[in-house]
């Protein structure tokens, strides 16, 4: 009589599915690149494009070494930005185990291995540093601020309300600064001023979101205690109504023209079109899940860029004083 075969839960799995157990190995490495990538968060790299903001502004994207020096910057500090937030993660891994959302994150469900990920965000500080040496040594000190305030917010500052949102907000004035440093264009006090509030905005926007959410995740932030929803929609009302101000004195400001005002519509549609979506949700939805999903936004984002590089770069001029 044969003996039964014998097979591991896993190649049982495959069979089951109609896969050889050889694939298992390939399949097994495939979840574990997804994972390793996931810790790096690279839809939150978008941030980063602050970054280009000196080259935009600055009339410098036809300048192939200043654009060069500007994507380096990018590439910089999307790569410390992967480690602040393995950083985090490594951090808050319990915590996040115990959350209905954030126990799928790579260290909180066991995916990566703690040790792993303290490789990876060695490698991630190793790749910003490497290309910091072909930027100017601003843009280093720039970096190094960045990484020195992220982990003071790690560890503390993320729990005193108010400052956890400032402290997110003064990393955008970072990558402002680390974008006009590298292609040596002075930073506009009034585009700093707008970051400043639009960074504010969409923090207390997501502080927001996460306060209509948090009967549901079970857990939270132990920061939102402090915040009401009453004072969070205070809060978001009055910094997109500065982000708006700010954005359109800067407009009529950079040229003699005043042409860059015809930039100021989407910025004033795509503010109120977040607005509306989060009184629509009651707030339960996050920044990176309506910008990467929502179309008119994307189609507002689009508009006010092409509107840019016309004025800019392709000499569109409107008599206006």
């Amino acid at each position: 009589m044969t003996p039964p075969e014998t097979r591991t839960p896993e190649q049982a799995a495959a069979k089951g599915l109609g896969e050889s157990s050889e694939a298992l190995p390939s399949r097994r490495a495939h979840h574990r690149l997804a994972a390793l990538l996931a810790l790096l968060r690279p839809k939150q790299w978008v941030k980063n494009l602050f970054c280009l903001a000196g080259v935009l502004f600055g009339a410098k994207a036809g300048n192939r070494e200043a654009l060069m020096h500007a994507i380096t910057a990018f590439c910089a500090f999307s790569a410390v930005a992967s480690a602040v937030y393995i950083f985090n993660d490594l951090m808050d891994r319990e915590a996040d185990a115990q959350h209905q959302q954030k126990r799928t994150r790579p260290l909180a469900c066991g995916m990566v291995h703690p040790r792993e990920a303290a490789w990876l965000a060695l490698l991630c500080l190793g790749v910003a540093g490497l290309s910091v040496m072909f930027l100017p040594l601003p843009v280093s000190g720039v970096i190094l601020a960045y990484a020195l305030l992220n982990i003071a917010y790690t560890l503390w500052l993320k729990h005193t309300p108010l400052i956890d949102v400032m402290i997110v907000a003064a990393g955008f004035l970072l990558r402002i600064f680390a974008g006009t440093e590298a292609v040596h264009v002075p930073a506009s006090a009034w585009i700093l001023l707008c970051t400043f509030f639009l960074s504010l905005f969409l923090g207390f926007a997501k502080r927001r979101a996460e306060l209509a959410s948090q009967g549901d995740s079970g857990q939270s932030r132990e920061v939102l205690l402090e915040y009401s929803a009453i004072l969070l929609d205070r809060f978001c009302y009055i910094f997109a109504t500065l982000s708006i101000a700010a954005y359109a004195i800067f407009t009529t400001s950079i040229t003699k023209q005043g042409t860059l005002i015809l930039t100021c519509p989407p910025v004033v549609y795509g503010i109120l079109r977040y607005l509306w979506l989060m009184d629509r949700s009651q707030g339960h939805e996050q920044i990176e899940v309506i910008l990467f999903r929502d179309r008119p936004i994307q189609a507002a984002i689009l508009l006010w860029i092409a509107l840019h590089l016309a004025v800019i770069y392709g000499g569109f001029r409107l008599n206006i004083q």
